[in-house]
């Protein structure tokens, strides 16, 4: 309650799921909280700063409702079909919301988003993405490094636990990169 943080649609669709609140420790829910309103403010700042020609793509967005919190900006959200689906029933149409339902690494999506408009979009990607494939994930990150108009901006809104971080800073080298542990213990290091 003492958060700037409040989202009475998200209320609404986690009680219809049959939430229970008490599965999360008080820490959790603060910090999810907290993420989210950080982010929501980043979006804003994005829309406000790039004017008409901004987008937002929210990706693997799963259960969140930030295209509902933003007002009528444009905002598409991409998921797996059946989320998708799942998602279009759930949440109220709105004016300039659209859900996609496809997978990443089918970057036919990404050329649509893209468009010959020469928007400049705003990725914002959860940390739901990262059972994707390292292979996908690479691939996805090179196709909008590829295709996104300059002045396209990309949001990693990982929480602290999340083993995403700068690889190598002030080398030229992977920009990123992310240890995967294996059923053995092991680690994969992916760097992007």
């Amino acid at each position: 309650p003492d958060l700037p943080f409040h989202d009475p649609l998200a209320s609404r669709v986690f009680e219809s799921l049959c939430g229970d609140s008490s599965a999360f420790s008080c820490a959790e829910l603060r910090a999810t909280a907290f993420r989210t309103a950080v982010v929501d403010w980043l979006v804003q700042h994005f829309y406000a700063r790039v004017g008409p020609r901004a987008v937002g793509v929210g990706l693997w967005s799963i259960l969140g409702t930030r295209s509902h919190r933003i007002g009528s900006l444009p905002w598409i959200d991409v998921d797996a079909p059946e989320v998708a689906a799942f998602r279009r029933e759930l949440l109220p149409e709105r004016l300039g919301w659209l859900q996609i339902g496809t997978c990443l690494c089918n970057g036919s999506w990404l050329t649509a988003v893209c468009g010959h408009a020469r928007r400049k979009l705003l990725f914002v990607l959860d940390e739901s993405i990262l059972p994707l494939r390292q292979d996908a994930l690479t691939q996805f990150l090179d196709d909008v490094s590829r295709q996104a108009q300059a002045g396209s901006e990309l949001i990693l809104a990982f929480d602290a636990h999340t083993p995403l971080r700068p690889a190598r800073p002030l080398q030229r080298s992977s920009a990123l990169e992310l240890a995967i542990p294996d059923s053995s213990g092991a680690s994969t290091l992916i760097r992007y």
